[in-house]
């Protein structure tokens, strides 16, 4: 049965294959774009383009008509921002948008994806969608998104039907870009670009792209309002990335131990002159501080209630490698022929100290808080602890022109 779904969000890593996989489905995607004219999107007739973004009250309302779904994607997931208050207007305000226009419109359901970030880091077990938080947020993303998660509870507590999903560390052929931090580690490795790794060997949840948008899809099928479902990967160390990759091509790079120490006084270094100068450093503070601890993520709660399914490193790393060798062949080598080898696309003729790697130019976007966003944190908590049980209508929807 065709379906109008609002997305937004369509043009990120996740975003895109949702959408694609949606209009495979037979449905009607009304996306959310801050670029009318999206190379992929834009031509796609199963596809109507939404100028607008999440502070843009008129194009949600407007875009939202006639869909009895929402994928709520969009977010900010830079690590670093001039402003901090950017990370709470997207979303917080932003979330809240699109949840007035869901009220409005009678939405049936809403799938919100937040991030495994905000559960915080394991410590014996992987963390599970029930574990206490053991420390503080770390930076103002992890911040803004748990706000995030308690306004869209609120929401639940009334006639919408709102589904929390909590990615964990997302890899797999797509957009290079902060939320696909795993391909452009692994190009700048076959490259020879990277060279280091900390001495700290920390576990991560690495989730393959296809695995997630599954989730997302089975959380809007299966989901259960008002509840979060982790949708993790396997846990490994990120050593595990190199090695694999090593076993996968047979590129062996030297790779040279730093100590964390050497890392966080960088960072700290760099992202003191970032705030001065408004320039992005390579690795905030407040970022390179979680390599400290370990992220292990558990997903048995997905896997019971939705049917989730997590691939394993090896073979999602062996797809995202054969896909980023089939694209640069493409690039560097046009009509070059591929050979199967140990079920790999390698080329008898291409060099990795050769590649250049530059893929297919694609258009893309409590108390203890303590940071640059204290106050922004400080206004929605504010906002969110003193509308009770009920949520206050934004007055903005009440507008004639809406």
């Amino acid at each position: 049965m065709e379906r109008r779904i609002f997305v937004t969000g369509a043009t990120g890593f996740i975003g895109m294959k949702l959408v694609s996989r949606l209009v495979e489905s037979g449905n009607i995607v009304h996306a959310l774009v801050r670029n009318p004219t999206h190379n992929v999107l834009a031509s796609n007739s199963s596809v109507k383009l939404v100028h607008g973004d999440l502070m843009n009250i008129r194009a949600i309302y407007k875009g939202m008509e006639n869909c009895s779904q929402v994928y709520h994607l969009a977010g900010n997931v830079s690590t670093w921002a001039k402003d901090p208050k950017d990370f709470y207007e997207t979303h917080v305000a932003g979330t809240q948008n699109i949840l007035e226009a869901a009220r409005k419109w009678n939405i049936e359901k809403i799938i919100i994806t937040s991030s495994g970030a905000v559960l915080g880091p394991s410590t014996s077990n992987p963390v599970t969608e029930n574990s206490k938080r053991v420390l503080p947020f770390f930076n103002d993303y992890e911040k803004s998104k748990h706000l995030m998660e308690r306004l869209a509870k609120r929401y639940s507590t009334g006639r919408l039907q709102i589904v929390l999903v909590n990615p964990a560390r997302v890899y797999g052929p797509g957009l290079i870009r902060e939320s696909n931090t795993a391909i452009e580690i692994i190009r700048k490795y076959l490259q020879g670009n990277w060279k280091l790794i900390p001495a700290r060997d920390h576990i991560g949840s690495y989730a393959y792209v296809d695995d997630v948008v599954d989730g997302h899809i089975l959380a809007m099928e299966k989901g259960r309002s008002g509840e979060r479902y982790i949708l993790g990967g396997d846990n490994r160390k990120f050593s595990d990335l190199f090695v694999i990759t090593r076993n996968l091509t047979d590129v062996n790079r030297k790779l040279y131990k730093i100590p964390l120490s050497l890392v966080l006084l960088t960072s700290l270094i760099e992202t003191t002159f970032a705030n001065l100068f408004k320039r992005k450093p390579r690795l905030p503070f407040d970022w390179s501080s979680k390599l400290t601890y370990d992220w292990a993520m558990s997903s048995e709660k997905a896997k019971q209630e939705l049917g989730y399914k997590v691939m394993p490193l090896e073979e999602g790393l062996k797809k995202t490698i054969s896909w980023l060798l089939k694209n640069e062949q493409e690039a560097a080598h046009p009509g070059l022929e591929t050979r199967a080898g140990s079920g790999m696309d390698k080329s008898p003729d291409l060099k990795f100290d050769e590649l250049q790697m530059k893929l297919r130019p694609e258009i893309v976007t409590n108390g203890e808080f303590q940071s640059a966003g204290k106050d922004q944190e400080k206004k929605y908590n504010v906002m969110l602890n003193g509308v009770g049980g009920d949520i206050k209508p934004n007055p903005d929807y009440n507008r004639k022109n809406i």
